[in-house]
Order: C-alpha cells, then sequence, then structure tokens
C-alpha cells in the first residue's frame, strides 16, 4: 500500500541503524524514528483518536515536529501542519473549520487556545506530553493488531494543508497518501536522491515543500538535518559544513541570504550536491548569481503547488543556458495549457503559447476541506475529456520546444494603460541590476493607469541606488506599460510563514505610500 509513514517502516526495515534526522547535537536512526511513531500511534490510538479525525500537528522542524506528523497518519488519522508562530484565532479557526480531535503543539501555541469547556473533547497534548505518551505506550510488534495500517488505503488522507487563498480565507488542501506518496517518488527520481544523501530542512513542516524534504529523504533512506528556520545567512552556511549537507531546498529570500554573506567564498560548501527552488518563482538573474558563487552544486528550479505538491523541473544542466523556465513535467503526471476563457488546448505541442496551466496525475489533491463550491472550479474535467484535472489558475508561456515558463497567477495580473503586466516579469528585470537584491512588483490604484505598476526592491549591503538609472534600466528589458511608475526602496520585504514574500502585505503599504489622488 502507498502510505505515507510506510516510507519509514520501509527505511527501517531496510537500514535500521542508519541515521534519519539530526536536531542540534542528536541524531536518531530510522529505527528509533519508526520506533518513536509506533508508540505515538499507538498512544493516539489509546486516547481515542480514529481513523479519519484530524490531529493538528503545531510545531518548529523539530524531533517532535516530525514524530507527532507520523504518528497521526500512522495512527490512521489526517495530520493537520500548521506553522509554530500560528496566531491564536488562526488555530482556533482551524480546530473548528476541519473538527479536529486533537492538537499537538508546542506549548506557547496550546496557552493560546481557550479553555477547555470552550473545546470540548479536544485532546492536547504538548511536547513534554507527546514524549510522556511515547515513552509510556508499549513497544508494538511489527503491523500490530491494533494498528489500523492494514484497514488504510492510499485513497484515505494523509494530510490537510491549510494555505491562504487570495481573498485571505484559508483553504484545507486535502492530500491523501497516494497523492503524497506519488510525490516523493517522482521529486525524488529526478534529483537522483539516494541514501547517502543528507538534507537540510530550514523551511517549515506547515509547508508542502517542507514536507516533501522529510518524504523524500525517507523514500530512499536518506538523512535530514533540522534546523528551526532562517533568517541569517552564518548558521545556514555553519549547518551545510558541519553536517556535510548535499541537499538544500529554498525559496529566493533563501538564496538571497548565502549571497549577502561576503564569506561565501571562504567556505567549505564542498559537500553541497544540489540545490531547489519552488514554491515562489526566482529570477533568471538570482540563479546566475547562486550558479557563480557555487558552480560546482547543480540547480534545479521547480514549479508547484499545494494542491498537487510539484509538477515540473528544469534538468540543472538547462539552469545555465535556459534558466527563466521551469522546465517541462516530472514523472508520473501530464499537463495542458489552456485558454482562459475557452478552454481550448493551446499546448504543449502547438508552437509558443500562453495560457492556464491544468494538471492531471495521481499527486493532485482530493480537494479543498468542506468547500465543494471552490473544489468543483479547481477540479474539472480535463482538457482531453477524460476524468478530473487540477485547474491551476497559473498562467504559463511554452516555446517551440515546450519548456514551460512561469508567467503569474491569474489573480495577480496587473492592468496597466489597458495592458496585461506579469508582475514575475519586472521582478526579473530588476533583479537584473547588479544594486538590487530583492523585488516585489504590485500595482496602487491610478485613476488613469488603472494599475500604477509599482516596484519595492531591497538595496544589497552599502548600495546606494539610483531611482532614475533603475527605472531606464527596468524600461531597456519591458514593455512600454510594465515600467515601474513608482520605486520605493525599503531595507527588508515582508515575508509569510512559508518563507515567501507577503505580497499582500507589500501592496497595503505601497497603497499606503502612495494613496489614490482624485
Amino acid at each position: 500500500m502507498l502510505l505515507v509513514d510506510g516510507l519509514l517502516s520501509r527505511a527501517a526495515e531496510r537500514t535500521p541503524e542508519a541515521v534519519a534526522l539530526v536536531q542540534g547535537d542528536r541524531a536518531w536512526s530510522y529505527a528509533e524514528v519508526e520506533s518513536r511513531v509506533a508508540r505515538g500511534a499507538r498512544a493516539l490510538t489509546e486516547s481515542g483518536v480514529r481513523r479519519g479525525d484530524r490531529v493538528i500537528c503545531c510545531h518548529e522542524n523539530s524531533i517532535e515536529g516530525v514524530t507527532a506528523l507520523f504518528a497521526t497518519m500512522r495512527a490512521g488519522a489526517c495530520a493537520v501542519p500548521l506553522h509554530p508562530a500560528v496566531k491564536p484565532s488562526r488555530l482556533e479557526y482551524v480546530i473548528g473549520h476541519c473538527e479536529a480531535r486533537a492538537v499537538l503543539a508546542h506549548e506557547g501555541a496550546l496557552a493560546g487556545l481557550p479553555a477547555a469547556p470552550a473545546l470540548p473533547g479536544l485532546l492536547r497534548w504538548s511536547n513534554p506530553e507527546l514524549e510522556a505518551a511515547i515513552a509510556t505506550a508499549p513497544a508494538s510488534p511489527p503491523r500490530p493488531a491494533w494498528d489500523p495500517y492494514g484497514a488504510r488505503t492510499d485513497v484515505d488522507l494523509g494530510l490537510v494543508i491549510y494555505t491562504s487563498g487570495s481573498t485571505g480565507t484559508p483553504n484545507g488542501v486535502m492530500l491523501p497518501h497516494r497523492a503524497l506518496r506519488s510525490s516523493a517518488w517522482a521529486i525524488a527520481t529526478y534529483l537522483e536522491n539516494r541514501a547517502d544523501d543528507v538534507l537540510l530542512l530550514l523551511l517549515p513542516l506547515s509547508f508542502g515543500y517542507g514536507l516533501t524534504q522529510l518524504t523524500t529523504a525517507f523514500e530512499v533512506g536518506a538523512r535530514v538535518v533540522l534546523e528551526r528556520g532562517f533568517g541569517l545567512p552564518f548558521p545556514i552556511v555553519q549547518a551545510i559544513e558541519q553536517h556535510r549537507v548535499t541537499g538544500l531546498a529554498g525559496v529566493p529570500t533563501v538564496f538571497a541570504l548565502l549571497l549577502s554573506l561576503k564569506e561565501l567564498p571562504t567556505r567549505d560548501l564542498s559537500s553541497l550536491r544540489y540545490l531547489t527552488n519552488a514554491g515562489a518563482g526566482i529570477a533568471p538573474a538570482m540563479i546566475g548569481r547562486v550558479r557563480a558563487a557555487l558552480p560546482h552544486v547543480k540547480f534545479y528550479p521547480m514549479y508547484g503547488q499545494t494542491e498537487c505538491t510539484r509538477v515540473t523541473y528544469l534538468p540543472p544542466e538547462q539552469a545555465d543556458s535556459n534558466p527563466a523556465s521551469v522546465g517541462r513535467g516530472m514523472p508520473n503526471q501530464e499537463h495542458w495549457l489552456v485558454d482562459p476563457e475557452t478552454g481550448a488546448i493551446v499546448g504543449p505541442g502547438k508552437g509558443p503559447a500562453t495560457g492556464e496551466l491544468v494538471v492531471r496525475g495521481s499527486h493532485v489533491m482530493e480537494g479543498y476541506w468542506k468547500d465543494p463550491e471552490r473544489t468543483a472550479r479547481a477540479l474539472r474535467t480535463a482538457p482531453d475529456g477524460r476524468s478530473v484535472a487540477l485547474y491551476t489558475k497559473d498562467l504559463f508561456r511554452v516555446d517551440a520546444d515546450d519548456n514551460l515558463y512561469f508567467v503569474g497567477r491569474s489573480d495577480e495580473i496587473l492592468k496597466c494603460k489597458g495592458q496585461k503586466v506579469a508582475p514575475k516579469e519586472v521582478e526579473d528585470a530588476l533583479l537584473t541590476h547588479q544594486g538590487v537584491a530583492l523585488a516585489a512588483v504590485v500595482g496602487v490604484p491610478d485613476p488613469v493607469l488603472g494599475d500604477a505598476v509599482t516596484a519595492v526592491v531591497v538595496a544589497h549591503d552599502g548600495v546606494t541606488l539610483n531611482l532614475r538609472e533603475l527605472q531606464k534600466h527596468v524600461a531597456a528589458r519591458v514593455d512600454d506599460a510594465a515600467v515601474p511608475k513608482y520605486i520605493d526602496v525599503v531595507e527588508s520585504l515582508p515575508k509569510n510563514e512559508r518563507g515567501k514574500l507577503d505580497k499582500r502585505a507589500i501592496a497595503e503599504a505601497a497603497r499606503a505610500r502612495h494613496p489614490v489622488k482624485v
């Protein structure tokens, strides 16, 4: 059966003594992690958690976080991962929305919950309580009678991951075991992961991109180094050196941090084999800078959504020659581009075109929790008339060789002077300027232009940007309608809990700086 916790069981059977997880100075073998998960699952089951129940897991990247997620799934329940810094109001909303049976979380998150009468019957375990439950649960033989492992199927829900939609309303993406296993196999295949890999996990476990670092590692029996996040470049480099890390998954803000470290060329990063980017589009200029700083490292630009984990990757040998592309489809999936208005197929295989990306495969979500209307809009009959596919709302263009290029979210496209402007195109142009470290482009309402294209940028340390010169730099690379009317230089750009730039907060601040003039 294609069950997610089965990845861990199989790795523990193959190489029980191999190191699975490292956190600080502690290390746990696959056999030890498997034992913790089995005991945790038994403790949950004996506490009343049943097959199909939702269990919220709110932890930092830690042994407790990994144990909670996999023990929940081993018990037959559905894990609902939340960021450790989740606000009490959001946590309470998710508890009610998914009708959670239990919350496994660090003490800080639990402290923000209402008293027991407000949430009757909710099982709450802090980290110490989880550890106590694991310590007191009896050791279980393989496939014990109480374990519903044999009763489950790969279409049972493994995860519900809450993401914020364009309106800010949390969407619960339902991912069955089959989808998670399919993605793990496909990603590990094209990244050529192997048992001697050491993966550095910086991204939160509440983020699908972070979780896949665990599943792909367990797929091949590799090692995962757990870090609690990223805010400064030196700890990242130090972890790579200390643990001889071979693979690092990042987002543009992670790579900007690494590039900001002046001593980067003197550090020993020879163990690093590959870098990946997903979750947020990366500018070709930034790929070029990373490749120049780390020429021995393979770089994989990728594209995915929580709703399907991953869709495409660009083979690293093409990262230098075609860095604007996110490549072609990963194994065991298929995709189309369709006209957003008519639904007609415009690619691939039909020459250069632009359209909405549609994806079909076993890695696609089951739908949105308790939201049949949104589910019906996202999951519709595939363009070829067979089965169901995911309509991503993301616009891509395809070239004559069927390589894909991310244009932008359909709900983020700006309208300036009556023309459509893709923010990513302008961001990519800004980042070709040597003085720009990070850039975000948003729209500000304008009575004449419609959306006034507004660039918000962070300069490299010690650099003073000449805004007129920067505007000319961009104008030489984009259409007239896409040239920013405003360029705001800020010290930092807000990020969301996943490490991606928070476009909503950036847009609100930009609109406050440039109010509509009547």
